[in-house]
């Protein structure tokens, strides 16, 4: 099991004027480190409290219409919902609220304050196999079919909720790792909706 967070392909790429920036969210100044994922209108960050030391990830949706801020709030309530259930296979939400862009007039930045698991995505471990050209597999046979197993546990949770939930997305760069004492990669997935 690779320690993604330390490899070249997954460093995020961060333009020199946000890293170090503080932040103020809900009481908490927090320290941005490096960006760590991008997709669509949403920006996700490593950030560290500069009050404990604790390193979290704060993803920023920007939201320009009415139907992005739904969105965005849809995924919020989804996270909610899921981390009350205690499941191990979904990303926790620790807390979320928006603010108005400072910087786009009439839009509106929904902040998402969740766990940081170092390990990177599925992807990004299929991507370093990739770059190494390697003839060996980013996991074992078993850890292949563990990891499956698990996210099929994960979709059922999903589908068995009432109200049923929908991933709608659900693709390797959607699924977190997270490492087991054992250092076994388990799934967590992330990405409901924004």
């Amino acid at each position: 099991f690779l320690h993604l967070s330390r490899h070249p392909c997954c460093m995020g790429l961060l333009s020199s004027r946000r890293r170090g920036k503080v932040v103020t969210f809900k009481g908490r100044k927090l320290r941005i480190i490096r960006q760590v994922g991008e997709g669509g209108f949403a920006f996700v960050y490593l950030v560290k409290d500069v009050a404990t030391g604790d390193v979290y990830a704060l993803k920023k949706i920007l939201c320009q219409t009415e139907e992005a801020i739904a969105l965005g709030e849809h995924e919020c309530s989804v996270l909610d919902v899921l981390g009350r259930g205690g499941s191990e296979l979904t990303v926790r939400l620790l807390d979320w609220g928006s603010v108005t862009s400072k910087k786009i007039p009439g839009a509106v930045e929904i902040l998402l304050l969740m766990p940081y698991l170092e390990h990177g995505t599925l992807q990004d471990a299929l991507n370093v196999q990739l770059t190494i050209k390697t003839t060996s597999s980013a996991f074992t046979v078993l850890q292949t079919l563990d990891l499956f197993k698990l996210i099929c546990q994960a979709v059922l949770l999903l589908h068995t909720h009432t109200p049923p939930l929908v991933h709608n997305d659900l693709k390797p760069a959607n699924i977190l790792l997270t490492a087991a004492p054992d250092e076994t990669p388990h799934p967590v997935l992330i990405d409901f909706g924004s």
